[in-house]
């Protein structure tokens, strides 16, 4: 088994970062030539440092943003629908 290269693990932590865990899960395979349970444990081992480094408010925020969208689209469909309602009258 070899290790990442400091290059490669900051490839895969960003992979973690953005949510790509099978990616990353699958580049530390190959790179590492271990197992994909040791693979799996590495990637989560990196989720979970990353979850503890990030502030509470962060992940806070990050699960606020469903709903704003949800917000966001369902003002703009009501405004369309507005819209057409005064063209049709």
């Amino acid at each position: 088994m070899s290790e990442l290269s400091p290059e490669m693990e900051r490839e895969i932590r960003e992979f973690v970062e953005q949510g790509k865990k099978l990616h990353a899960i699958k580049v530390y395979k190959e790179h590492v030539n271990s197992s994909l349970l040791e693979a799996k444990n590495a990637i989560e081992a990196m989720e979970k440092e990353a979850a503890s480094k990030q502030p509470e408010s962060a992940v806070v925020q990050s699960q606020s943003g469903c709903a704003g969208m949800l917000v966001l689209i369902a003002t703009t469909f009501g405004v369309a629908l507005g819209a057409i309602a005064l063209l049709v009258a």
